[in-house]
């Protein structure tokens, strides 16, 4: 397995400040919802894209979800109920998962060609090939997490 890939994740939410006294509740009614009402399910991902941050602050290559995408709509749909009720911000409506791989400081969009584009795919191709896996990378999930602030909290999937 590329080793890297464990430590990576695909954001369900966006990063919000939680109030140390909704941690309790928010994460029970996470739990409650998750484990009762989702199963576990593979995600493969069909190739990299570039992405930028809201602020412009930070670009991204990541990986794009491919088999997956409707289950992982319908988690984030259950956590948009449970942050409303907590006057939390949704996540994006147009909704492109992804596990970022780099990033780098600014929006650096406007300089990628399509020379580097295909550069970084063929590294990536290469990168998976080294590793025994064909052009399609795929994960079975089983469980989500949810980090709040030094806590992180486990929601397993039937």
């Amino acid at each position: 397995m590329i080793p890297f890939l464990s430590e990576l994740h695909l954001s369900l939410s966006r990063t919000v400040p939680i109030q140390y006294h909704w941690i309790q509740p928010l994460t029970a009614s996470l739990m409650e919802s998750i484990t009762n009402n989702h199963k576990r399910f593979p995600v493969s991902f069909d190739g990299l894209v570039f992405y930028v941050n809201d602020d412009t602050s930070r670009s991204f290559l990541g990986l794009h979800v491919q088999e997956g995408h409707q289950e992982l709509c319908s988690i984030v749909d259950d956590i948009d109920r449970i942050f409303e009720k907590f006057k939390l911000p949704k996540f994006y409506t147009e909704r492109s998962f992804h596990v970022s791989l780099y990033w780098a400081l600014g929006n650096i969009l406007p300089s990628i060609n399509q020379e580097l584009e295909a550069k970084l795919k063929l590294l990536w191709k290469e990168c998976l090939l080294e590793n025994d896996f064909t052009e399609e990378l795929t994960v079975n999930v089983s469980s989500i997490s949810c980090k709040c602030g030094n806590k992180q909290f486990t929601f397993n999937l039937t």
